[in-house]
């Protein structure tokens, strides 16, 4: 458009704005909006525990959190990258779990009780559907899918702090108790889901104290033959 004064010319100059403004509000830039990414994450999180990765879409997102799509995609440029920052967030929650048993007690054969009976009450109260990590680990199989690889990590991640909790708590074989404890911890959450506190997941903390009991018990030397 070009101006050149004269009557009318501000009638011009408004009816090629009202035609353009679209054009115009799209053009300006956009404030930063620091809470963007936090708001999509949560949204997807709560979408995914819920219906699976692989049964909600990108504009389903999109309309729950009541955002554009730029953003959205400014944000997590494809899905992938979305369900990878999923994963992250479980295994945040793991070390902020880690960090509150931390807190309420002090000695690690201690926490390692505590987490087993934090993980059984979550996971047998109602609307429980199971490890989000196990559920979105059967739904990317392949071994080279970034998912995948992600969930695997985090398998490992957890495995490795019951280890280390194991070994501070003095245990002959940390590696076989952090072993026991995460296969209780995996079945607590299978059979949570499923049954709730009528199931066998309410046996869940016994069973793991006795196990780390086990582990922790002294190795008594064999009495000489004919001491008695």
């Amino acid at each position: 458009m070009c101006w050149n004064g004269g009557h009318g010319g501000w009638g011009v100059v408004v009816d090629w704005a009202v035609r353009n403004w679209s054009g115009i509000v799209s053009a300006m830039p956009r404030k930063p909006d620091p809470g963007a990414r936090d708001r999509i994450l949560t949204a997807a999180c709560q979408l995914f525990n819920a219906h699976g990765v692989h049964a909600v879409g990108m504009q389903q997102i999109i309309d729950v959190v009541g955002c554009g799509k730029n953003l959205l995609y400014r944000e997590f440029p494809t899905k992938d990258d979305l369900v990878a920052a999923y994963i992250e967030r479980t295994k945040e929650g793991w070390c902020l779990d880690l960090r509150a048993v931390a807190e309420q007690v002090s000695a690690p054969a201690d926490q390692l009780l505590a987490i087993v009976a934090r993980i059984a009450e979550n996971a047998t109260a109602p609307g429980f559907r199971g490890c989000v990590i196990y559920n979105t680990h059967a739904e990317f199989p392949q071994a080279d899918h970034p998912v995948n690889r992600a969930t695997t990590a985090n398998f490992e991640f957890i495995r490795e702090s019951l280890f280390d909790l194991a070994k501070r708590a003095g245990a002959a074989d940390p590696r076989t108790l952090a072993d026991r404890l995460l296969l209780i911890i995996d079945g607590l959450k299978v059979n949570g889901a499923a049954m709730g506190r009528s199931g066998a997941a309410s046996a869940a903390v016994a069973f793991a104290e006795e196990t780390i009991r086990n582990a922790l018990r002294p190795i008594q030397a064999p009495e000489p033959a004919g001491s008695s």
